[in-house]
């Protein structure tokens, strides 16, 4: 495992918790994160109120070791998945969304057309690492996590062996797309044939 960016910690101002009818992750650094900026607010789990969403099982699996059950499920691990599980019209709602200082504009604007309102929470960010260097020849397997892990890995590596590519969701695989011209394997593709 060489991973390629660091997640740092953001000192999040205090927002209301306990207003919102949706609280979303779309990552499970973000769920780790958010815990801290619980804490460090002297808060817990019982000040949050609103159904919870995650992105995949990863995600969901992340909230249960900390006690919460997913009350909705994306299949597709991007944004545009969890915005599959909101209703049409979300006029008066309010979605709690703890995430990276780089976090895309989908969900807020979406949510923000459908009549509800977004409070961003940014809880961490990612710095692609100085000191990272590992040589890579053909026939490696890559995981990539996010579109950002690939702007990352190809900002270090002006030449790419034949790797083996694998993704997590569309949106990353879009994203390598841009970079990567061999095949590009779906984890999520993988986990559902192993069942």
């Amino acid at each position: 495992r060489y991973p390629v960016q660091d997640i740092h910690r953001i000192a999040a101002p205090m927002v209301p918790v306990d207003t919102a009818d949706w609280v979303v992750f779309t990552s499970q650094i973000a769920v780790s994160c958010f815990v801290d900026w619980l804490r460090e607010h002297r808060l817990d789990w019982r000040s949050v109120s609103g159904k919870v969403l995650a992105i995949g099982s990863a995600t969901s699996a992340v909230l249960r070791a900390v006690g919460i059950q997913a009350d909705g499920v994306a299949e597709q691990s991007d944004q545009e998945g969890v915005l599959d599980l909101f209703p049409q019209n979300m006029s008066g709602e309010s979605v709690l969304f703890p995430c990276s200082e780089r976090a895309r504009p989908m969900l807020t604007d979406t949510v923000t057309q459908r009549g509800g309102q977004v409070v961003v929470l940014p809880v961490y960010t990612a710095v692609t690492q100085q000191r990272y260097t590992v040589p890579l020849y053909d026939g490696d397997c890559v995981v990539f996590t996010s579109a950002g892990t690939v702007a990352a890995f190809f900002e270090k590596h002006e030449t790419v062996p034949d790797i083996v590519a694998w993704v997590w969701g569309e949106r990353t695989k879009q994203a390598l797309r841009g970079y990567f011209s061999g095949p590009i394997r779906l984890v999520e593709d993988m986990l559902n044939k192993q069942g």
